[in-house]
């Protein structure tokens, strides 16, 4: 299995972390992501499922970690000008999970602005 995760493009790790982490395999599509970082650690799609795979995480203080991640990719990446909305959506659902919807809200908001079409 190492040597086809080897062979494999950023988009196919990609792909392959998502699926774990769809399948709750949350430590192996954590592998799977500090892969792709070591390579690049301003891969935004892969700090962003970094982000999410923490806030799945059933212990608290991983899923604080979370935040982290998110705030990151909100703050220093941008594609094409707009805001990374897998993050902004984390956010989101982190601030939800911590019962403080008025924070929510405001990211759901915002998302709403940065992305008129979603």
């Amino acid at each position: 299995m190492e040597d086809r995760e080897e062979q494999a493009s950023d988009k196919d790790l990609m792909a392959a972390a998502t699926f774990c982490w769809h399948t709750l395999q949350l430590k192996r599509a954590g592998q799977i992501v500090q892969k792709l970082l070591d390579q690049n650690q301003n891969n935004m799609n892969a700090l962003s499922l970094k982000g999410w795979i923490y806030l799945s995480a059933p212990k608290e203080e991983l899923q604080h970690k979370s935040l982290q991640y998110f705030d990151h990719v909100v703050e220093t990446g941008e594609q094409n000008g707009r805001k990374y909305l897998e993050s902004m959506l984390g956010r989101a659902k982190f601030f939800e999970k911590l019962k403080k919807y008025e924070d929510s809200l405001e990211v759901l908001s915002e998302i709403t602005v940065c992305f008129p079409d979603f």
